[in-house]
């Protein structure tokens, strides 16, 4: 016979108990409905080597590197004498190409000209005078040896202006060769096979001694640095040296 009472009393506790009770007869059964998932055989696990011989072969290792192409030689080209520049090169222009001894730029010559034939009057000149004192010299030495057999003095053979006049043509053949050279200097020569890298005088410019008239590069050779890392010069012989490149 049942309890109401007791039923009344204890609803609160007993109502959770039941739900969890059949909360877990219902997850029993869904459990043991559930297919359990195949088994998977579990096979070795081999690694997958590849066997090959060594053929050892030389390898030439290659360094690269950059470097600015710069000529060997860079020449400025000075004016040695003065006067009006009177003629230039048509290659003489930034960028020209010319050979050597071409002749570049042309300084007004006249007054070389001139100089040098003075020169070459002057060294007449003092050689004609060399030539009478020597003769003067023989004349005076047979006019003592007639007269007297003592020894003649040295300025009764006119000894001292025998010397005076060798002296005077020793200065003009200097005077004669410093005109040539002058002169040789009003032309602007090539020194060498050149690219012309700046000119800086015109037709009608006047220049002096000194003046900058441009600047030529050789084009016969040329260097470029190539820098190289400390890391990479143990794959150069010797160090790089004679290496080619």
């Amino acid at each position: 016979m049942s309890n109401p009472g007791f039923y009344a009393r204890n609803k609160r506790w007993i109502l959770p108990l039941a739900i969890l009770l059949a909360a877990i007869v219902i997850a029993v059964g869904l459990g043991m409905l559930r297919t359990p998932p195949p088994q998977k055989e579990v096979g070795k696990s081999v690694a997958l080597v590849d066997v090959a011989p060594i053929d050892m072969q030389p390898i030439q290792l290659q360094v690269l590197s950059r470097g600015l192409v710069q000529p060997k030689y860079t020449t400025e080209l000075v004016a040695q004498v003065s006067g009006e520049i009177v003629a230039l090169d048509e290659a003489f222009v930034r960028g020209g190409i010319v050979k050597k001894g071409e002749v570049l730029a042309q300084i007004d010559p006249t007054n070389y000209e001139v100089r040098l034939e003075e020169a070459r009057a002057g060294l007449a000149s003092a050689t004609a005078a060399l030539e009478l004192e020597q003769a003067q010299g023989e004349v005076a030495r047979v006019e003592w040896e007639g007269v007297s057999e003592h020894p003649a003095p040295a300025l009764g053979l006119r000894k001292p202006q025998l010397k005076q006049a060798q002296a005077q043509v020793a200065a003009s053949e200097a005077t004669l060769k410093q005109a040539q050279k002058d002169l040789e200097r009003t032309k602007i020569v090539a020194p060498y096979d050149a690219l012309v890298a700046e000119r800086a005088i015109s037709l009608g410019t006047f220049v002096n001694v000194g003046t900058m008239m441009g600047k030529v590069m050789d084009v016969s050779s040329a260097e470029i640095r190539l820098p190289v890392a400390n890391s990479e010069l143990q794959y150069l012989v010797a160090n790089g040296v004679n290496t080619s490149v």
